[in-house]
This record gives structure tokens, sequence and C-alpha cells, in this order.
């Protein structure tokens, strides 16, 4: 069972920072998750949201340049996606859950950039809650693994998420999580990621129910 950051060790880093990924590695994480959008200029940056809420900036109207200039955070600023694939070593896989899909080029481009340079394609999975995204990753570059984030209806978008031959996974949140759905994924050959999960109790039942991967905000509870 795969061990799995939600934004880096977001429980005791601000999360989606080089130092909520630093601290994921610390802690022994099998994979860091982080979250990516477009800001003005074109560049994939690693947050959730589409505003900067501590500045009340909307992301599409601020350039990288721009963006380099603020503190989200003491001593904390938004990493680009390169920064963040940069600062987690090879062995520890991530998870690029694109937010935006108009970052998708950017996202295949940083992950091939990353293979050039000595990366395992095997160290990157690219999550998406748009299945349409899905086809155009394989498009791009068909040697990615993709994940479906799940929201509702389960059993029918595994049942999609399976059609896609480089979705290897699907992530659903907690609610959706049970043997059952556990077991169509299973059927299907796909791998499924619960999120997010940080109340031990809730571990253990996930763990007994064997998913294949818990997303959290707290590592070291895995």
């Amino acid at each position: 069972m795969l061990k799995i950051a939600h934004r880096g060790a977001s429980g005791y880093k601000v999360g989606n920072t080089l130092s909520a990924f630093k601290k994921a590695v610390e802690l022994g994480v099998d994979m860091v998750e982080l979250d990516v959008r477009r800001c003005k200029t074109g560049e994939a940056i690693v947050i959730h949201d589409k505003f900067i809420q501590s500045k009340k900036i909307r992301l599409k109207s601020i350039s990288l340049v721009d963006l380099q200039r603020i503190h989200i955070a003491k001593n904390e600023k938004i990493p680009t996606l390169n920064e963040a694939i940069a600062i987690i070593p090879p062995h520890v896989r991530i998870d690029i859950d694109i937010k935006d899909t108009k970052a998708t080029e950017e996202v295949v481009a940083a992950i091939e950039h990353a293979v050039q340079k000595g990366r395992s394609y095997d160290a990157f999975l690219v999550t998406t809650y748009n299945p349409r995204t899905l086809f155009t990753i394989s498009k791009l570059n068909n040697h990615i693994a993709t994940s479906l984030l799940i929201f509702f209806l389960p059993t029918t978008f595994i049942k999609l998420a399976a059609r896609f031959h480089n979705t290897m996974s699907v992530q659903l949140k907690l609610q959706h999580v049970s043997k059952e759905t556990v077991t169509l994924a299973h059927q299907f050959g796909l791998q499924i990621f619960a999120w997010v999960a940080n109340d031990p109790k809730e571990i253990t039942r996930l763990k007994q129910i064997h998913v294949d991967g818990i997303i959290t905000d707290f590592p070291d509870r895995i």
C-alpha cells in the first residue's frame, strides 16, 4: 500500500510548498501529491486554488516574475512544477494533480524534461478530474501514467477510467471508498487511492479493505 503525501506533508508544513515536499520525503512517503495550475505567462505553478488567497490575487492575472516576489508564508514562495520535481528525489513518485486543464501541455513538458535528465516515466503519475484530459495526455505522450479523480458516481467513473489504457488508478473521496468500489476497481485492473484520510480509525478501515494507496496530510500516521 502506498503512503501518499497530500500536497506534501501538509499537516506539518504549508501545503504545496517546497518545505512540505521535503518534510514528506523525510517521513518516508512513497509518493508526493501536488496541484498544478498555469499563471498568466503560461508556466506550470504548484497551487491548488485559482486565487492566491493571502493576497487576493487571481493566478491567471499574475506573471511568474511577479509571482516569485510573493511570500505565502514565512520564507515560503509558490514553487513552479520544475522546482518541485527538482527537490523531490527520484525514488519518490510524484502525483501531479492538474487543477487547470490549460496546464496539461506544460505538465507533460515538465515530465518529459525530467525524463531527459534521467528520471523514469514510472516516477510520475498525472491526475485529473476531467476524463477528456486523460485522452489529451495519452495523445501528447502515451508513456505517462494517469489517474482519474472521482467525486461522485464511483461505479460509473471507475468503469469509464478503465477505458483509457494509460489510466492506472482512480482516486476516490473517503465516502465513496468501500469494499465494493475497491473490488470493482481491481476487477478493471485499476489501483484505488483514497483521499484525504487523516483519522487513525479511517486509516485502519482503508487498510482493512485493501486500498492501494492512502492520501493523507500526515504521512507518519500510515
